[in-house]
């Protein structure tokens, strides 16, 4: 993965630059490997702009965040200088101290976002005449429509730029529809953009770096097999399950087996929680709902079982609801579908639904899904067949 964007930032050296998109599932090492290039080409003289973890739902706010940054780092004369030659960016800069000529917001003018647009794509091209510039613009999920316009203008411009940008992406956030699923998949089809997606680790490589957080342990086997079948290869979840196990079992010269990693009987470390929970959050309470009834039902639920347990819910989930949620957990992998069943991707964000469920919608999911096993038992004593219901759609085609 980094040699690809390397490969990418030679051919920004030699004036030939480009966008990549780092995609993958939360907790994977997207803004780790981004860090790691960044750091990389600083070494090898290029100018970093911008940082791997930065965030930001503002008009322009992963680019205000790294101009921010370089100006911030420069003398005071040469920040006045960079005044006087992008006085627009005072409005989004605050270390470009000059009056602002207009406020940018939400409803903010069509010529302002141009401007400040026109004099973010000036700064890079005249920072790029004395080194190579890495824009690194962290997460896209929840940017803002005009930095997404701002970012394809800037792809366009960086062919004949010496300019690598690059922005990471999680699956969970690709939905079909979505503004950041329109750009990528537009800006790949108009080849201005590489799509790299990240994947999980495989079974080695995860057992690699089980061994490295528990350094100077014993580790065996069975303890390696069931880390990664807990963590299904997810970098983050390895290293929180090995420091929870580290915490528990504090006695070094303890053997770790597999009894060491339960399969519900703790709780989930908090910062796999945030993770599931900011994957989760933005896809909707029918989503949620659909989520909680598949982690009640167990690793695997088949879909006429989801069918007839969605609609025995108050409020119900009728069919076009529970496709709907369904295709939206298959496009951004939070799902996984195996001939007539379906089954959450991960078994730790599994055990945090059920982890969070109160009783009393615990109660309420296993009711519906006892009427679900009930009707079932009566079509076989009865001698009927259930209803045969067309496939759910497969998951879009992942971009290259």
């Amino acid at each position: 993965m980094l040699r690809e964007l390397r490969e990418q930032l030679a051919r920004a050296d030699a004036g030939d630059g480009g966008v990549v998109v780092v995609s993958g599932e939360a907790g994977v090492g997207k803004t780790r490997l981004v860090a790691k290039f960044a750091r990389d080409a600083q070494r090898r003289g290029a100018c970093v702009l911008g940082d791997p973890a930065h965030t930001s739902s503002f008009p322009y706010g992963p680019f205000a965040a790294a101009v921010e940054g370089y100006v911030a780092a420069r003398p005071e004369h040469e920040r006045a200088a960079l005044a006087r030659r992008y006085p627009t960016l005072g409005c989004l800069v605050p270390s470009v101290q000059i009056p602002a000529l207009s406020l940018v917001t939400d409803d903010g003018s069509e010529a302002t976002y141009v401007r400040l647009g026109t004099e973010i794509a000036r700064l890079l091209t005249d920072v790029a005449e004395d080194q190579t510039v890495v824009l690194v613009l962290g997460d896209l999920d929840e940017a803002h429509p005009s930095s997404l316009g701002l970012l394809q203008y800037l792809a366009n411009l960086a062919r004949q730029r010496r300019w690598l940008v690059i922005a990471t992406l999680r699956d969970e956030a690709m939905v079909p529809g979505s503004g950041a699923l329109r750009m990528l998949t537009l800006m790949t089809y108009e080849r201005l953009c590489v799509h790299v997606r990240l994947p999980r680790l495989g079974r080695e490589e995860s057992d690699r770096l089980a061994r490295a957080q528990l350094q100077g342990r014993t580790l065996d086997g069975g303890f390696l097999e069931r880390m990664y079948s807990r963590t299904d290869g997810n970098p983050l979840f390895i290293e929180e399950l090995a420091r929870e196990v580290a915490e528990r079992v504090p006695d070094v010269d303890i053997a770790l087996g597999a009894d060491h990693i339960p399969n519900e009987s703790f709780r989930v470390p908090p910062t796999v929680r945030a993770v599931v929970e900011k994957a989760i959050t933005p896809l909707g309470s029918s989503v949620r709902r659909v989520l909680e009834l598949a982690a009640v039902a167990g690793p695997q639920v088949p879909l006429e079982d989801l069918r007839t347990a969605a609609a025995e819910l108050e409020p119900p989930l009728g069919n076009v609801e529970l496709f709907d949620a369904l295709d939206r957990l298959l496009s951004t992998r939070m799902m996984l579908e195996d001939q007539d069943a379906y089954a959450i991707r991960h078994a730790l964000v599994r055990e945090v639904l059920l982890q969070d469920l109160p009783q009393h919608r615990r109660a309420q999911l296993t009711a519906a899904l006892g009427k679900t096993a009930r009707k079932r038992r009566t079509r076989l004593d009865t001698g009927t067949r259930p209803i045969s219901w067309p496939r759910v759609r497969e998951p879009e085609p992942e971009l290259h």
